[in-house]
């Protein structure tokens, strides 16, 4: 799981004992998966130009997140600079845990 308190966020509980893995291993691997899932969104869009406008809207919107996460991870705005980012995932972790049913 690579972003385990979004998934507490969203009702998933299976992580909630896991923050992010930001070792310079697991922000690789995070990069690899996200390029890899570019690249299956890529070829979607050339090999089925038939799809809908749902479809070509939700692989337009899906692909733009991706290169955005692709620039943070690249930049020294996110975990490569900003302490920010580390303390934010702990504190949010445990906040979404109080918001639990």
């Amino acid at each position: 799981m690579r972003r385990p308190v979004n998934a507490t966020f969203i009702g998933v509980h299976d992580y909630d004992d896991q923050l992010p893995d930001y070792s310079t291993e697991g922000l690789q691997q995070l990069a690899r998966e996200m390029d890899e899932l570019l690249d299956r969104f890529e070829v979607g869009r050339v090999r089925d130009s038939a799809a809908d406008s749902a479809e070509r809207n939700d692989l337009l919107l899906a692909g733009n997140y991706l290169r955005q996460q692709l620039w943070e991870l690249e930049s020294d705005h996110f975990q490569h600079g900003n302490p920010c980012v580390y303390t934010s995932e702990a504190i949010v972790g445990v906040i979404f845990h109080l918001r639990r049913n």
